[in-house]
This record gives structure tokens, sequence and C-alpha cells, in this order.
């Protein structure tokens, strides 16, 4: 069994409530990311009840993602049509800098602190 810190374990229950995910569930979906493994995109979540139970894993929380698509929204409906395809690159950099910027203090924290 892996037992990280307390202060880690706080973060990673932490992290895995802001996903609406079992902490197992959570965990075993950042070693997928992590890894490169496939894991169907559906991770058992023993924790929930019976091992017969799966909760479909997912990258944006449904709370995350109403909230993203409110923001997006509004962001499109204030953008001109003609100007829409710029949006579109301009949103997808943003998203890509963030990953390369903050992917990897995120994923080497958590497996640090399970390692």
């Amino acid at each position: 069994m892996i037992r990280p810190s307390k202060e880690m374990g706080a973060i990673i229950r932490q992290s895995a409530a802001a996903e609406n995910m079992s902490v197992q569930g959570y965990v075993l979906q950042t070693l997928y990311a992590r890894t490169g493994a496939t894991g169907g995109g559906v991770v058992k979540n023993p924790e929930t009840g019976s091992l017969s139970l799966e909760q479909r894993s997912c990258l944006i929380s449904p709370d995350r993602e109403k909230i993203l698509r409110d923001i997006l929204r509004d962001i499109v409906l204030n953008t001109a049509p003609g100007e829409r395809n710029a949006l579109s690159e301009m949103l997808v950099q943003i998203i890509n800098e963030s990953i390369e910027q903050n992917a990897d203090s995120v994923y080497q924290t958590m497996t640090d602190s399970l390692l």
C-alpha cells in the first residue's frame, strides 16, 4: 500500500474531490495520463461500493466544464465571426502553454509522494 505524507494525502484528497472522483480513481487516472497507459476511460472505483461498480473518469469535472463553457460562450459571442479562427488558435495556444507550464510539476509532486 502506498502512504503519502499527511500533507500530500490532503492535497490528493482535495484534488480528487474537486474532480468528483474517489482518491483511487483520481490517482489511477493521473498515472494513466502520466505514463501514457490506457485505462479505457473507465476507472474501477471500489471506494464507492461494490467492485462491480465503475465510475467514468473524466479530465474536467462537470462543474468546471460548465464554468469553462460559460466563459468561452461569452468570449465567442463577443468575437466577430471572421475572427473566430484566430480566437480558436489563441485558445489552443493558451491551453498548450498551460499544460507545458504546469503539468510536469503537478504530476511530479503526486508521483514523488506515491513512491
